[in-house]
């Protein structure tokens, strides 16, 4: 079995020409379904050197992946690891922001990470989400207004992104002069600058203080909110304060960009599919399949959050030693071809649709998924109806795309509207 101290990079050759790293910023998108393809058909795991040149272990098979996420030699917190052989060294490895600052659901397991997913669970499962449609098509129509004035129109910048942040403010309860500048600093933070420069760290800080704000303005003025829910636990002792700020950040960022991606996304691919398009506009129950395609068709998360095993672990015929870092790819998972047939097709009738891992696996899965996929639905149905007509203001080539360890999305998409279809 093989075991290398030192993995050498992931060097995927681009079509561009040279090679450059798949998981870098720079890597041509139109390239990049062939790379991680190329990559996966190599093995179920692969050592890599990130672009930040941290050594890491990347898994692209679906069942090792969907394994890997409930293994309990694999922790989300770094502080079980006593010496990480490099990169993060006890401190937040750049472009991570997740890893070690604040407790919350991504850095944290067992009996804390139960406590805290339990102040929040019930107000994002299913049940809770469903009555939150009225508020979600509000937040849709918000945003199709503000897209109206715009010739050529950018979805990403005037629809998605507001729709998303208006969505996850209001959940969350904060409060309107705050939402703009915290969506605003939270996608700041989502670029793929060093998060250790001076201006990401700003960015943090300032996000830091929006929340407290926030926070300290519903200990005031309690809503019918997410703060005001976790205020209330903390009162009871059941969470920190700390806590709350690092949860609040949290879903602030997931609510937003993942959102924001799968709605931008699903726009581009929905305009060159009229067929597709038409499937979505049917019926709410196949706009639900159309949605879950695009999810496994473009994962809103590259790779799940950063792992490190706690013991060697045995991968295929690949051994992980003790002490690394490992991420799981959602994006090659819900492209292994051994699960999806002809991953690369886009199907809204697969027999195994729930088997996708844009939203992991075990107990890390994503608690906003009902929310996301609901988002998704609506957002994608209210701006076809209105603009049955949209199409690109640019060739499909020549849209660009933001690459990141953890996202991989559209930076603008430019459109033009067509004639408004009236509100019935």
């Amino acid at each position: 079995m093989t075991s290398p101290d030192q993995p050498t990079p992931a060097v995927c050759p681009a079509r561009t020409g040279g090679n450059r790293h798949l998981m870098d910023a720079a890597f041509p998108h139109e390239a990049f379904p062939t790379a991680l393809r190329d990559l996966a058909d190599t093995g179920p795991v692969h050592p890599v050197v990130l672009p930040g040149g941290l050594h890491t272990w990347l898994v692209t098979d679906h069942h090792a992946a969907r394994a890997l996420a409930g293994d309990q030699r694999l922790t989300l917190d770094i502080r079980e690891i006593p010496e990480p052989p490099c990169g993060l060294g006890r401190t937040r490895y750049p472009e991570d922001g997740l890893a070690v600052r604040g407790r919350h659901l991504m850095n944290i397991d067992g009996a804390d990470h139960d406590r805290l997913r339990r102040q929040v669970s019930p107000l994002l499962s299913h049940a809770a989400v469903q009555p939150q449609r009225p508020m979600i098509e509000a937040a849709a129509e918000n945003a199709l207004r503000d897209l109206a004035g715009q010739d050529p129109a950018d979805v990403v910048a005037h629809y998605a992104r507001p729709l998303a942040s208006d969505v996850m403010s209001t959940l969350l309860g904060v409060p309107a002069d705050l939402r703009a500048p915290l969506a605003d600093v939270t996608a700041r933070l989502g670029e793929p600058d060093p998060p250790d420069s001076e201006p990401m760290h700003a960015a943090l800080l300032e996000q830091f203080d929006l929340v407290r704000e926030a926070m300290e303005r519903r200990r005031t003025d309690p809503g019918d909110d997410l703060i005001t829910v976790l205020l209330k636990a903390h009162g009871r002792d059941r969470i920190t304060r700390m806590e709350i700020q690092a949860m609040i950040s949290l879903l602030t960022a997931a609510g937003l960009e993942t959102t924001a991606t799968l709605i931008a996304y699903g726009t581009a691919l929905l305009i060159e599919h009229p067929d597709i398009r038409r499937t979505l506009l049917t019926d709410d129950d196949s706009a639900q399949a159309v949605v879950e395609e695009l999810l496994r068709h473009h994962a809103p998360l590259f790779t799940a959050g950063w792992r490190f095993t706690t013991e060697p672990v045995e991968v295929g015929d690949t051994t992980i030693p003790a002490g690394a870092f490992v991420l799981l790819s959602l994006a090659a998972a819900n492209k292994d071809p051994g699960v999806f047939p002809h991953p690369d097709d886009f199907r809204t009738d697969r027999p195994n649709a729930a088997q996708l891992m844009s939203f992991g696996h075990g107990p890390h899965y994503c608690l906003g998924s009902h929310l996301g996929r609901l988002e998704g639905r609506i957002a994608l149905r209210a701006l076809f109806r209105r603009y049955p007509s949209i199409a690109l203001a640019t060739e499909p080539d020549a849209l660009t795309w933001q690459g990141a360890t953890l996202n991989r999305r559209l930076t603008t998409l430019p459109v033009t509207l067509g004639t408004a279809r009236q509100r019935p």
